[in-house]
């Protein structure tokens, strides 16, 4: 459960990061080399 929830930490962490990164690409979709 611990890990579940770690694990589900660190996912929200990379997509708030893919997100800003589509962003300052001007893109609307994440990507893969985004994470």
């Amino acid at each position: 459960d611990e890990v579940e929830l770690a694990l589900e930490k660190k996912v929200e962490d990379i997509l708030r990061e893919a997100i800003e990164r589509a962003k300052a690409n001007k893109r609307r979709t994440i990507q893969a080399r985004d994470l």
